[in-house]
């Protein structure tokens, strides 16, 4: 997956991101500062969507529930 902001096209926030959770699995977000936490958060929100790949949930696209 690859997002930019709308407002800040020039500048890309997540290049060929890929995760994976599992069921019952605890995750933690952490990082640098401007690491991208936020931004997939917002993702997995569906506030914002990826430019370019999909966000699947239980093998389903978001954009579809």
């Amino acid at each position: 997956m690859n997002f930019t902001y709308p407002s800040r096209l020039d500048v890309q926030i997540l290049i060929d991101y890929n995760v994976t959770f599992e069921p019952g699995q605890n995750v933690a977000c952490v990082g640098a500062s401007e690491g991208g936490k936020s931004s997939l958060l917002s993702l997995l929100e569906s506030f914002y969507e990826p430019q370019q790949g999909v966000i699947l949930l239980n093998e389903g696209d978001v954009k579809t529930l």
